[in-house]
């Protein structure tokens, strides 16, 4: 049985596949499975995939019809076989010393979870900026309420962490979710997690790409996003009051970020905003309403989401 399960989605990706794979394979710690699946991609990624596993038995390759990368991933969460378990995306690439670091921090420590910071660079190969470069130490409440936290000081991306698996082997990716997938499962995991630990070092790299998800120039991309936080802000209310207090303070910002995005989208492809955006504001009043009723909300908070929203 390998040490690490790695698992990689894998759809259109064919320029920058083998970066990322040759990234994983050139490890300091050796002892891994590799689990590259092939999501239907139309491009000659699934032959890469499968090119690399000819010539190295660590790589498990699973071909299967578009589905999604939260579908993908889920295929590769029910094949890994590793005590600890790591996400890559296939645009990505990362350090050589990544997991044998964290591997190490995990054991030495006693941690369920190791993060660390991120990279990210241009498609020229530039370097863009780091974050996430803090050392902190944390708890499963604490992990809960980063989620939510603005900034995220631990980053809400699956792919910069490593997980004990037998602490997160329940949870699966919600295959109908696009955007805020990511938060979702972490919320599911982090309440298996006791304990965590942030390292400083940025040992995973970001290809910042136009052709990304969240990138798009597309109404549906911010109506995603704020669907996906009012999602997570559901699933909070089965919790404690910090946590969902902390969530609809998150969901309230994410309508103020959101928002202007659609109506700038809406404006360029030649529509009237109008009443897409009254009717994300009439949500956004319903909640703040809601929150001064409860006194969920520091009343500063709840004066400012007021005034944002009727800026809106």
């Amino acid at each position: 049985m390998p040490e690490l399960s790695i698992i990689v989605p894998v759809y259109k990706v064919e320029k920058y596949l083998p970066r990322c794979i040759e990234s994983i394979l050139a490890q300091t710690f050796t002892d891994f499975e590799l689990i590259l699946i092939d999501d239907g991609s139309p491009d000659r990624c699934g032959e890469i995939c499968d090119e690399y596993a000819a010539k190295d038995s660590r790589i498990v390759v699973i071909h299967q019809k578009n589905q999604g990368v939260s579908a993908a991933r889920n295929a590769g969460l029910d094949a890994a076989r590793g005590t600890y378990l790591g996400f890559v995306d296939s645009d990505d690439w990362i350090e050589p010393e990544m997991y044998q670091e964290m591997l190490h921090a995990a054991k030495s420590k006693g941690v369920d979870l190791v993060i660390c910071g991120l990279n990210h660079y241009d498609e020229s190969g530039n370097f863009l900026f780091s974050e996430l470069n803090e050392a902190i130490e944390c708890d499963g409440q604490a992990l809960l309420l980063s989620l939510f936290s603005m900034p995220n000081k631990l980053g809400g991306c699956i792919v910069n962490k490593l997980y004990l698996r037998e602490t997160v082997c329940k949870p699966r990716f919600f295959s109908s979710i696009q955007y805020a997938e990511d938060r979702m499962y972490l919320f599911n995991c982090y309440q298996s997690i006791r304990s965590a630990i942030k390292l400083p070092q940025s040992f995973y790299d970001v290809l910042e790409r136009e052709g990304s998800a969240t990138h798009k120039s597309d109404p549906s991309v911010p109506k995603k996003m704020i669907a996906g936080s009012y999602q997570l802000y559901q699933m909070s209310l089965a919790h404690a009051k910090p946590v969902a207090n902390q969530a609809l303070d998150k969901l309230l910002d994410d309508y103020l970020v959101h928002v202007p995005k659609l109506r700038c989208i809406l404006r360029q492809s030649g529509r009237n905003p109008f009443f897409e955006v009254a009717k994300y504001k009439l949500k956004m009043l319903r909640l703040v309403c809601s929150a001064v009723l409860q006194k969920s909300l520091p009343r500063a908070k709840l004066h400012g989401y007021l005034l944002g929203c009727l800026r809106l």
